[in-house]
């Protein structure tokens, strides 16, 4: 997936803690049956998960999503090239 925006986004959780952390919008290329173009997605992440992976995606970067048992993003790592 290709970062192609990020923008902070803190919320207040239903405990009435704040929540810390970024939405990330990124493209990807369509496959299968009849498929053409790029497909695109919105996922957020919070600061703290984003501090355990030690790397901050920026606009243009490549990744790979890692979701939790729960559907959340755990990590965004970045792909080697």
């Amino acid at each position: 997936m290709k970062i192609i925006g990020k923008v902070r986004s803190d919320f207040t959780g239903r405990d009435g803690a704040t929540v810390k952390g970024q939405n990330f919008y990124a493209t990807y290329p369509l496959s299968g049956a009849g498929a053409k173009g790029l497909g695109c997605e919105r996922f957020y992440i919070t600061d703290a998960r984003l501090a355990q992976n030690g790397y901050e995606p920026q606009v243009g970067d490549e990744v790979t999503v890692m979701y939790t048992k729960q559907g959340k993003v755990a990590a965004l790592l970045p792909v080697k090239v």
